[in-house]
């Protein structure tokens, strides 16, 4: 908002990473061990649930999405990296938490996404990966108390998502479809796609899914307002 530079290939919470890591660097750490690869360690196959199965499920389908970024979308796949013992999702993950780590000179370790425990959790048996059933059990080795091991409150950042979406998201949103945006002039994103989109949120339909990859639209056209003249 204070037209400062934004880097486009920074993942969106890049700013909040930064502070906390700074934080963390001022103890004198070197070193951060982080969770990553701990869902797919012990992740539902798509053949063993419904519910897996769909949320694994591409979903091109964004209303807002523009005539150039559709006709990109059959190329996404050209020239990846081949395939890693740690899974994409974890992999994806590690592209947005190891930059701002090493940005504050601490090490990154993921120990999930070695490759004895990722064997690990292609061995265990539907029982022991359901609801993380291994890493709840092993919690509660610890002495930790059920409520502590099985928490009702669901461990998302969703509803803060949510929150900021239809508070803070909303008004940028609205900026951009009535003083256009440098994204719809290349074709990247579609108005009338948008401004359904955002009058759903308006309205109090929001979903997480599709309407929190908002914050993407908003993150890419602040980069693009601030590098532009």
């Amino acid at each position: 908002m204070r037209g400062e530079l934004v880097s486009p290939y920074d993942e969106p919470l890049h700013e909040h990473f930064a502070r906390l890591n700074a934080q963390i660097a001022a103890t004198g750490a070197h070193t951060v061990v982080t969770g990553l690869g701990g869902d797919e360690m012990v992740a539902v196959g798509s053949a063993e649930s419904e519910q897996a199965a769909a949320d694994k499920r591409d979903d091109f389908t964004l209303p807002w999405l523009g005539p150039r970024a559709r006709a990109a979308i059959e190329y996404g796949d050209d020239g990846i990296a081949p395939p890693a013992i740690a899974g994409g999702i974890t992999l994806l993950a590690a592209e947005c938490v190891a930059p701002p780590l090493l940005q504050a000179g601490l090490w990154p370790v993921h120990p999930f996404a070695d490759r004895a425990l990722v064997e690990l959790g292609d061995r265990l048996p539907f029982h022991w990966r359901e609801l993380k059933q291994l890493q709840r059990r092993h919690l509660a080795t610890f002495g930790l108390s059920h409520d502590a091991c099985n928490p009702l409150v669901r461990e998302s950042f969703a509803e803060l998502v949510e929150e900021s979406m239809t508070v803070h998201g909303l008004p940028l949103l609205q900026r951009l479809l009535d003083e256009g945006s440098p994204l719809i002039e290349a074709g990247l994103v579609d108005p009338d796609g948008l401004a359904g989109a955002v009058q759903e949120v308006a309205n109090g339909f929001y979903k997480e899914e599709p309407h929190s990859k908002l914050v993407e639209v908003i993150t890419l056209d602040q980069a693009a307002r601030a590098f532009l003249p």
